[in-house]
């Protein structure tokens, strides 16, 4: 979760930011199917995925279900596999303030090396890859609320708030390990930080 908290004071006083960040990290467990042997070959994955976060004030679900569809083509010796995936996180553990959304929709784009040999160290082919990508949808809801405790803004005046969800960027690593029958195991390592905005400000 990265929070930016603007607080809007009194005409006359500066504005003041509260920047909070925090590390989460995913981890998709997938099972992936590809169609045809051409240049372009279609596929489809889907299995469960967890989820850590570092910060001990919010705490999002730890697990949820993927699905995604893409292609993937090869160039210059390079497996390249732009993806379109799903995530339903289960419900966030009773949280006050934020809450992370249910549903999760995000564009990757996986790179990997294709093995220069039939060598085969783990048993079946295996490749090792990087992942990047951005967040189609906002980690967070957005609402507008009534903070209560805030003492910043004169008696006169009434404080609302406007607590807007943003998208967020994602980067990690992937390994897969081939299976019969055009089948193949896939486990993801991804960062993608959670970010929100919250707006203060003083209604006279």
């Amino acid at each position: 979760l990265s929070t930016m908290v603007n607080q809007v004071q009194p005409i006359g006083t500066p504005n003041i930011v509260y920047p909070m960040n925090v590390v989460t990290w995913e981890f998709p467990i997938l099972a992936k199917y590809r169609f045809g042997e051409g240049k372009w070959r279609p596929f489809v994955e889907g299995g469960p995925e967890v989820r850590t976060t570092g910060n001990l004030n919010f705490k999002p679900s730890h697990v949820g279900v993927a699905a995604g569809m893409g292609v993937e083509t090869r160039w210059r010796g390079l497996q390249i596999a732009p993806v379109l995936r799903y995530t339903r996180w289960a419900p966030d553990y009773g949280q006050a303030f934020f809450t992370s959304r249910q549903n999760q929709l995000e564009l990757l784009l996986a790179v990997s090396r294709s093995p220069e040999s039939d060598r085969r160290p783990f048993g079946r082919r295996c490749s090792f890859g990087a992942i990047v990508g951005w967040g189609l949808t906002a980690d967070l809801p957005s609402s507008v609320y009534q903070p209560t405790g805030f003492t910043g803004a004169p008696q006169s005046s009434a404080v609302t708030a406007a607590s807007t969800g943003l998208t967020s960027p994602i980067v990690g690593a992937d390994f897969e390990i081939a299976l019969p029958r055009r089948f193949s195991a896939e486990i993801d390592a991804f960062y993608k930080p959670m970010r929100g905005q919250s707006d203060r400000k003083s209604v006279v």
